[in-house]
């Protein structure tokens, strides 16, 4: 049994942990109480420096939780529990979703332009792509950005209205 001072430590080979019960310091004790073989244990982790200030644009609130103050880090959790409740309607994970993105370039189906429009709750973030489902079959169509969800919305999802449209763009320049 070594001590360093008048501190007994660890009994495990260069463990150098204060010792709690049966020579061994609390980590090795506990390998030991569940019959594992003693092993080194892993260095402890330095500690993440905090930053002063909440990481949302222009806020002046003292960090909380995850870089952001306490008001901001329950917005975006709740805007993160809104997303998921919103892809879970249409029968897609946020994996799948992510996917989804990815396949598209990150743009939408119909433009093939990224979304413009900035989330409101996030305003340095892009609003998500919408989820385009075709209402009969609820079968996911793509991803489109929040103009052309819109264009195609006001025309009731019918590709004969939709016809018409392009027919009278195309006559009336």
């Amino acid at each position: 049994m070594s001590s360093q001072g008048d501190k007994a430590i660890c009994g495990f080979v260069d463990c150098g942990r204060p010792r709690r019960a049966k020579g061994l310091c609390k980590s090795h004790h506990r390998q030991h109480r569940r019959g594992r073989p003693l092993a080194p244990l892993r260095p402890k982790r330095p500690p993440v420096p905090r930053q002063e200030r909440c990481s949302f644009e222009g806020c002046p609130r003292p960090y909380d939780k995850a870089g952001y103050c306490a008001r901001h880090y329950q917005s975006i959790l709740a805007f993160n529990a809104r997303r998921r409740a919103a892809l879970a309607r249409y029968g897609l994970t946020p994996a799948q979703y992510a996917a989804m993105v990815a396949e598209q370039g990150g743009a939408c189906r119909i433009c093939r332009r990224p979304e413009r429009r900035r989330n409101a709750r996030r305003p340095t973030d892009p609003r998500p792509l919408a989820v385009d489902h075709n209402a009969a079959t609820g079968e996911v169509r793509g991803l489109l950005c929040h103009d052309c969800n819109t264009a195609i919305g006001l025309l009731g999802h019918d590709p004969a209205l939709l016809q018409q449209a392009i027919v009278y763009l195309s006559t009336k320049r």
